[in-house]
């Protein structure tokens, strides 16, 4: 029966899924842990985790699927500062790989990952993807608590390598240090005065606020 007999039109026909047809599935990420390593490695594609128990799914892309796919495996990997806030691996870490299923959705050449990642986060609409672009990070909030986290590890950082400017890019998660606050203007395109402004706001009023939308700043100056 195909979708019109069942009185689908192809717009949530997609929405749901249902025309999709995966390259390959992996019915039991757990047991199948080897042959998705091995079977992927070195190809590019999209694919896409399901939890079995709350039908949640996640979709991702990779120019090398089995480097990728073996990095979820790895729990040192999975729990990671910079990656353990991700909502995938907190899932996989919760309900362990037994309870997800494994599709590679498509193979494609490694130009147009992003492209087709892209396609597949618009008509599935994933549960666990955070971002709203593929390839980006420019959909995700970090909330107040994250945002003191992130310029408290700054500071430290930058205390321990004796560098002034601590710059965090909150949309690449790229932290950038510089040895003063003229360098550091000049490479995120703004005046010095309007880091150093948003240093003191920070401290007057307890509230981490991104310069320009995107940059986390520090300073730690010279005793």
């Amino acid at each position: 029966m195909d979708n019109t007999e069942i009185g689908i039109n192809d717009g949530l026909f997609h929405q749901l899924g249902l025309g999709i047809i995966p390259a390959v599935v992996y019915s039991n990420a757990d047991i199948d842990k080897q042959s998705i390593i091995k079977e992927n490695r070195g190809k590019s594609g999209i694919y896409r985790w399901t939890n079995l128990i709350s039908g949640k799914s996640y979709v991702g892309s990779s120019i090398n699927l089995g480097r990728r796919l073996r990095q979820y495996f790895n729990y040192t990997f999975l729990t990671r500062p910079h990656n353990k806030g991700m909502v995938i691996n907190r899932a996989l870490l919760k309900y362990g790989f037994s309870s997800f299923k494994l599709e590679i959705l498509e193979y494609c050449d490694k130009d147009i990952t992003i492209s087709r990642e892209q396609y597949y986060l618009d008509i599935l609409n994933p549960e666990y993807n955070i971002l709203e672009k593929a390839g980006s990070s420019a959909g995700y909030k970090h909330t107040e608590e994250a945002l003191v986290k992130i310029r408290s590890n700054l500071i430290k950082m930058n205390a321990e390598k004796g560098i002034k400017v601590g710059v965090l890019d909150i949309n690449t998660n790229v932290t950038t240090t510089y040895d003063s606050i003229r360098k550091a203007a000049e490479a995120i395109g703004c005046a010095k005065y309007a880091i150093s402004f948003n240093e003191k706001q920070q401290v007057k009023t307890g509230v981490i606020k991104a310069l320009k939308g995107k940059y986390i700043i520090s300073i730690v100056r010279d005793k």
